[in-house]
């Protein structure tokens, strides 16, 4: 079989073409999670956060890192993707980025804690009582 000089440079086109796609998906990820955190930064500085109310500040806390942390995997990925096998190898910085941004869905608040707060929240339900409860008959406070 005979491989022809076009199907090469055509071949090479598309490779280029699928990179340059998987930079352009990153640098969106990129861009939205920057605006998540501004805007977090900005509703802190003036106070808006806290207006919120414990649950709901909370919860807007936990919506943005969810969105933050998860954007940098699928960077991360798409980065990988592009790499090959050698980014998993140890001298190479995408391994250890790799690594780090996938310990953040397990961090306080992961995600699953995040997703349940976010969407009780959204809701209106309460995740935690508006008053303590009283404390139990011989117990010391």
């Amino acid at each position: 079989m005979r491989i022809e000089t076009s199907d090469i440079e055509e071949s090479r086109k598309f490779f280029r073409q699928e990179i340059k796609d998987r930079v352009a998906r990153m640098e969106i990820l990129l861009e939205s999670a920057r605006a998540a955190i501004r805007s977090h930064c900005i509703d802190w500085e003036s106070g808006a956060l806290s207006a919120l109310g414990v649950q709901a500040g909370v919860a807007k806390c936990c919506a943005v890192k969810h969105i933050a942390t998860n954007n940098a995997i699928e960077m991360l990925d798409l980065a990988m993707q592009i790499a090959g096998s050698s980014g998993i190898h140890r001298r190479n910085p995408l391994e250890r980025m790799y690594r780090d941004v996938r310990a953040g869905t397990v961090h306080p608040a992961n995600n699953l804690d995040a997703e349940e707060l976010v969407g009780k929240t959204a809701l209106g339900i309460s995740v935690v009582p508006g008053v303590p409860p009283p404390v139990p008959s011989g117990w010391r406070a």
